[in-house]
């Protein structure tokens, strides 16, 4: 079972948009180990139980009050698949993703 959860923190910054706030989001998701080895050889897990997990966490974060501006997920948590659902995500509700991609094997 995978705890998806989001938390956010204030930073006052004078120069936002948000009224002086920066509010981030940060995701709590388990990184599997399996998951990173599997990338780097070549075969990412790219199950529907882990998109589902991801998409749902990204959606809770674009429903949190008050509104947040960047989400940010654990390094190596997003296989490079899903880098366009990301962009997409990002660009449609403004707001600003971090996050680690899965390492990749590149031969020659």
């Amino acid at each position: 079972m995978i705890n998806n959860s989001i938390n956010y923190i204030k930073i006052s910054d004078s120069g936002s948009l948000n009224e002086g706030k920066l509010r981030i989001g940060l995701s709590n998701i388990h990184v599997h180990e399996a998951n990173i080895l599997s990338s780097a050889k070549g075969s990412p897990n790219l199950s529907t139980d882990r998109y589902q997990s991801i998409r749902s966490l990204i959606e809770m974060g674009a429903k949190l009050r008050p509104r947040i501006d960047l989400l940010v997920f654990p390094e190596v948590s997003i296989p490079h698949a899903y880098l366009k659902h990301m962009q997409r995500f990002s660009r449609k509700n403004q707001i600003g993703l971090i996050f680690g991609l899965e390492h990749r094997l590149v031969t020659r």
